[in-house]
């Protein structure tokens, strides 16, 4: 099991100025970012000496004074990858629910009712795919595409998801291949222990 943390990791959200019962296709928005820290427990699934590795993550975290107000945040799902050599073809399937807290700063129309609040917030599926080259030991490069796709939405917190394609090139200094980090725990990739003389 292991352990990492994602700290300020920022997230676009549209904010809703007018989230009334009878919207109007008038409606004005905004944006507003958030920097959200969080933090995740990954789970190996699958033993360390296959060439394939499945694991589960779950996590969470949040973010105050956004806006005046509050942000909860909390996750789940898989993550696979495939070691061939030096590359390692990846892909994540995640939920990941927000929850705002606090009253939305809305104008409304004189005589509308906003949206009451249904509680279950408002989530994304968020569909990773990518592909990581190990330059040496200790240093990688990946491409990753990701899909961020809204699936619910409160319509009382006066927030809203929008659908957002993403892609990254990363440079990761300090990374090991799978390889290199068995032999660091003395082991071989066949699961054998390594006799050093």
């Amino acid at each position: 099991m292991t352990v990492s943390a994602a700290g300020l990791a920022s997230k676009t959200l549209r904010r809703i100025s007018d989230r009334s019962a009878s919207e109007s296709p008038s409606e004005s928005t905004s944006v507003s970012r958030a920097s959200i820290a969080r933090a995740d427990v990954k789970a190996a699934l699958t033993r360390p000496t296959l060439p394939w590795a499945l694991a589960e993550r779950v996590g969470g975290g949040g973010a105050a004074h956004l806006a005046g107000r509050y942000l909860a945040v909390g996750f789940a799902g898989p993550i696979a990858s495939w070691s061939i050599g030096p590359v390692e073809p990846y892909a994540a399937v995640t939920f990941m629910n927000h929850w705002v807290y606090g009253s939305p700063v809305t104008i409304s129309p004189l005589g509308s009712i906003n949206a009451p609040r249904t509680g279950y917030g408002d989530g994304i599926l968020q569909l990773v795919m990518g592909i990581r080259g190990y330059v040496s030991n200790g240093c990688s490069v990946a491409v990753e595409y990701g899909r961020w796709q809204p699936k619910q939405d409160d319509p009382g917190d006066g927030y809203s998801f929008v659908a957002n394609n993403i892609v990254s090139l990363m440079v990761c200094i300090g990374c090991w291949s799978r390889k290199a980090a068995l032999a660091a725990m003395g082991v071989s990739e066949d699961g054998h222990t390594i006799v050093r003389t």
